[in-house]
This record gives structure tokens, sequence and C-alpha cells, in this order.
């Protein structure tokens, strides 16, 4: 018994330096890139962040909203907040992108992730690094989401992190969907013969409905928009993602049950953030198995570092992460 609790509390502190490691290296990774990273989304990101600094609370919401076709609240409220104390455009990013790498850390603890393998899909996976220096408020939404899955046993916490994720970014009521998929039939089931709403189904319904009515004009563009983009080899690779989850996982019916959200609403809104979603899922499923070390998280973790690395290439080069030239 000693000796399991010197092992545990060496095993803690080892992933505890690991954790520092990883989070030092992402923020100055971030301060490096950063500032590098002028075109794109970049653009209206930056011009929005400096032209909140010293406005008033309502009148840089409305600048956020037109500027940015957007109404989601969480990370225009920490753009005021940063911008406002006078805190540089890229040191606001990096600090986050070190949250957001600290609490995947923690999540990889939490799965038993082998250290090493950790480590490498944090510092060189393209989803991680898309996250960190493109998708800026969906990075939000993550951080959020992350760490409701870490207090997912309590529910309360859960549910109250879970909406400040969807208000983080409105795509991510369909990761919540998906978790939620296959066990809304049975709840679904128990409502028609009790009565009694159970709470996952009380909660997929409020965050589902409620704010998505305050969003449709912003979702409606983002659907045409997305909907016109729409390529076969998105759904490949969706497709993907679920063969290797339902492969790794023990319960392979919610495997799929997962994945039917996912891969609707990569044919109905385009590939691009959905796919993120989709490689999360496969970790949830793939990472526990032997800590990670696996054909399919070994396979895809070098191809996504391949890919990663020319996404940065084309950050230091031509100031955007994705370049078609």
């Amino acid at each position: 018994m000693v000796r399991f609790q010197n092992q545990f509390k060496i095993n803690v502190t080892r992933y505890g330096l690991a954790s520092i490691f990883v989070t030092v290296s992402v923020f100055g990774l971030s301060m490096l890139i950063s500032p590098l990273y002028i075109y794109g989304d970049q653009i209206e990101y930056r011009r929005v962040y400096s032209y909140i600094q010293g406005l008033g609370f309502f009148d840089s919401f409305y600048f956020y909203s037109s500027a940015l076709d957007s109404h989601e609240l969480i990370h225009f409220f920490l753009s005021w907040i940063f911008s406002n104390a006078g805190i540089d455009k890229d040191l606001f990013v990096s600090f986050f992108n070190a949250v957001l790498a600290f609490f995947i850390m923690k999540l990889f603890y939490k799965w038993k992730v082998k250290i090493y393998i950790s480590i490498f899909l944090v510092l060189s996976n393209f989803y991680f690094y898309v996250l960190f220096f493109s998708a800026e408020r969906l990075k939000f939404g993550f951080i959020f989401m992350i760490l409701s899955i870490i207090y997912i046993k309590r529910l309360r916490i859960f549910y109250f992190i879970a909406t400040l994720s969807f208000f983080s970014h409105v795509q991510m009521i369909i990761i919540y969907i998906s978790m939620f998929f296959g066990s809304m039939f049975q709840s679904v089931r128990r409502f028609l013969m009790s009565g009694r709403l159970p709470g996952a189904l009380i909660f997929v319904s409020l965050v589902a409905v409620f704010p998505l009515l305050l969003m449709t004009e912003q979702l409606t563009s983002k659907f045409m928009v997305y909907r016109s983009d729409n390529d076969i080899f998105e759904l490949l690779r969706i497709f993907a993602f679920f063969v290797l989850s339902v492969w790794y996982a023990k319960n392979k019916m919610e495997a799929a049950f997962v994945f039917i959200p996912l891969i609707i609403a990569v044919y109905f809104v385009g590939g691009d953030r959905i796919n993120i979603f989709g490689y999360f899922a496969f970790l949830y499923y793939g990472l526990p198995v032997r800590g990670g070390v696996n054909f399919g998280v070994i396979a895809t973790g070098l191809y996504f570092a391949y890919v990663g690395a020319g996404f940065i290439y084309n950050i230091v080069t031509y100031g955007v992460g994705f370049y078609f030239g």
C-alpha cells in the first residue's frame, strides 16, 4: 500500500512537471508565433481588440458584434477586459493558449495518458495549433469544454461550465449534443413513460434551443457560408475518426452514437471546425488504450504533427496558417 502511494505521488509529480513544461512552452511559442499571424481572421480580431480599448461596454459589444458577426459573450467580455487593461493582444492570446494547454494536460492525466504522448500531442498537433493561433473564439469554447469534462461527475459544475463553453462559441453545442446523443433516446423514452424530465435532457434542451434562438441570424449566415464550401473529403476525414473511435471504444454503440451528430454537422456546415470535434472524440476513445501508445493515436499524431509543422511554416512565411497560394 505504501509502495503504491509513493508510486502515485511520483507519477503525479512527473505529470505536474510535464504540465508546467507544456504550459510554459505553449506560452513561449505563442509569444513568438502570434505576432506573425496578421492576416486571415486575425485582421478583424486585431482591429476589434484595438478599437474597443477605452470604449464603454455596450458600445464595445455593438462594434464587436458588427465587425465579427458574432454575439458570443465570453470572448467579447475577456477581450474587452484585457484590452481596457492595456494588455497587448498577443499577450492576451498567449495567456489563454497556456490556460488551454494546462487544462488539456490535466484532462490527459485524468485519462491516464502516457506523459510523452501528452507532451507530443499538445506541442505538435495541427488541431491544437488551430486553436492556439487561428480559431480564437473556438479556443475559449474548448477551454470551458475541457474543464467541464474534467468535472463531468460533479453535474452542477459540469452544466454551468458547459453553458459557458456554448456562450464562448455557438458551435460547441454540437459536441455536447454528441456527448448526450445516445442517452437522449433513453431519456426521451423514460420521459414518455414516467413524465419526468431527466437532467441531461433538460440541459441539452435549454442549451440547444434557448440560446440558439438568440443567435438565429448568426447561425443562418454561417450555415450558408459553410454549406457552399462543403466537400466530400471532409466527410471522409470524420468517417476515419469514426472508424478509429469505434475500433478503440469499449462501448462501440456509444461511440457510434457520439459520431452521428458530428457526421450530420459536417454535411451541413462543413468540416473545418467540426473535424476538430471529431478528432477530440477519437482521442477520448483512443488515448485511454495503453495510455495512448497504440497505432491510431501514434499514426494520427505523426500525421497531424506534419500538418501542424506546415501550419506554423505558413504563419511564419505568409502571416496566415491556412495559405493556399
